[in-house]
């Protein structure tokens, strides 16, 4: 962390990080303590919905911002559990002029997890769980 503790001290901008330091909560927790990074970012890859929620909980405590990174249906249920002042922005896929990000749905899901109304926002699944709805017809045509 001490490289990016001074690169951090050396800059006017915000230094955000780790991504994907391994380690969940308790590596964010020791950049954010060093003063490594102004800003942390995880995402579920990296402790699951719970190693998430307990490191937005710390971020929030101490007042930094925390930036979920990716997309998902677990990310955006954490990215609703917290407040616009911890998790100010949705990353909503990776987006390329060439590709049509809405018509890609996994084959097992009913529908994508973050589509985009026309005044450019994402709303959070509201179906049980985490949101999702399978296409059980898929899953039964496919077990092995």
């Amino acid at each position: 962390t001490e490289p990016y503790r001074k690169l951090s001290e050396a800059l006017d901008i915000a230094i955000l990080g780790p991504e994907t330091e391994p380690g969940s909560l308790y590596s964010r927790a020791e950049w954010a303590m060093q003063h490594a990074s102004d800003m942390g970012r995880i995402d579920t890859s990296f402790g699951g919905i719970t190693g998430v929620r307990k490191a937005l909980g710390f971020y929030e405590s101490i007042g930094m911002q925390c930036e979920l990174e990716y997309v998902g249906f677990s990310n955006l249920a954490l990215f609703g559990s917290t407040s616009e002042e911890t998790c100010e922005y949705y990353e909503r896929g990776l987006l390329r002029p060439e590709e049509d990000y809405d018509s890609i749905v996994p084959p097992h899901l009913k529908q994508p997890c973050d589509p985009m109304d026309e005044n450019g926002f994402v709303s959070i699944p509201q179906g049980p769980g985490l949101g999702f709805e399978f296409d059980w017809g898929y899953v039964s045509a496919n077990i092995v």
